[in-house]
């Protein structure tokens, strides 16, 4: 048995080597031993058999599907087995559009314009169009999803600063109250899906919301039936972003300049990092897991667009394009 696994690892290592037998490493290495530091230039897609015995699995050729620049590894979703990545254009409904969020083949495209939320099951294909809950006011209705079913949505009632929050859980064809009366007032102009409002699964929730004194941050356990303080000092918080009910993010404004803020403990408290330069307020953050991130910049004043990477939660960013 010892023998068989030496055998295929020495089997693996020479097909992993062959295939990148064009491409040298950093500080190549004497002895042709694998150790030192090395850069990963493509990524070769193979098939393999997924059953049967070792030697078997050895003796089978492996298919090759084409190769992939490793810059690309990780900012694509395609299905192993394709041979081809296309990209596809679809229209989404008539309407001033202003967010998108997918979850698989489900997603949503939010007009905060017309108060209505086009929905979409088959990848962006077709879309449903419904209303949102009943608006009176001509504020912007803040709007949140927590998955390819759920919504939530708060509303406010002839600009008399009384907040009600509403769940979908059809895609937005049908809405249910579930607070009359929230317990705070929400900040007018998010025209983003998961922007000052966000839930991070059915029942926890966060707002950055108002006292009539201080900007402070909200935290509900029970699908927003109920709302607690905390965090107090939530002033300069612009939008929010949680990878995990523990994991969140902010791009916060302070008077040295615009800073990213990171809470680890569910909002209770939050550490600043800088921000690459030049960026200010506009862009949004995207992150896969509470390491891997995508942050874009755009500065008004120069017309300067970037998108930038973090792979240690926010502390540091690299330039990906400009």
């Amino acid at each position: 048995m010892k023998a068989i696994f030496i055998y295929l690892s020495l089997f693996t290592f020479a097909i992993i080597f062959s295939s990148c037998a064009d491409d040298a490493p950093v500080n190549n290495n004497s002895s042709n031993t694998l150790s030192g530091d090395w850069t990963v230039d493509k990524v070769q897609l193979v098939s393999a058999p997924t059953n049967g015995t070792a030697s078997a699995m050895m003796k089978s050729a492996l298919v090759p599907f084409g190769e992939m620049s490793a810059s690309l590894v990780g900012n694509l979703d395609f299905s192993f087995g394709a041979e081809s990545i296309d990209l596809s254009n679809f229209s989404i409904p008539e309407g001033p559009y202003y967010d998108l969020k997918f979850f698989d083949n489900n997603g949503y495209a939010y007009d905060f314009y017309r108060k209505k939320i086009a929905s979409s099951t088959d990848g962006g294909t077709t879309w449903q169009v419904h209303p949102l809950p009943t608006h009176t006011s001509s504020n912007t209705t803040a709007l949140a999803a927590v998955n390819g079913f759920t919504l939530y949505s708060i509303t406010d009632s002839l600009n008399k600063n009384i907040f009600s929050l509403h769940r979908s859980t059809n895609m937005g064809a049908t809405w249910t109250t579930v607070n009359a009366h929230l317990p705070f007032m929400y900040f007018y102009g998010d025209v983003l899906i998961n922007g000052t409002v966000y839930f991070t699964d059915v029942n926890t929730g966060y707002i950055i919301a108002s006292d009539n004194v201080n900007t402070r941050l909200y935290k509900t356990t029970d699908g927003g039936l109920n709302w607690n303080i905390v965090y107090n000092t939530a002033n300069g918080f612009f939008q929010l972003h949680f990878s995990d009910a523990q994991t969140g993010y902010t791009r916060k404004i302070t008077i040295e300049g615009v800073k990213f803020s990171k809470t680890v403990d569910g909002g209770v408290t939050w550490t600043d990092y800088s921000l690459p330069e030049g960026t200010d307020i506009n862009g949004t953050e995207f992150f896969l897991n509470k390491n891997i991130g995508w942050l874009s910049r755009y500065n008004y004043s120069n017309d300067d667009f970037g998108l930038y990477k973090t792979v240690n939660g926010g502390q540091t960013w690299t330039l990906v394009s400009n």
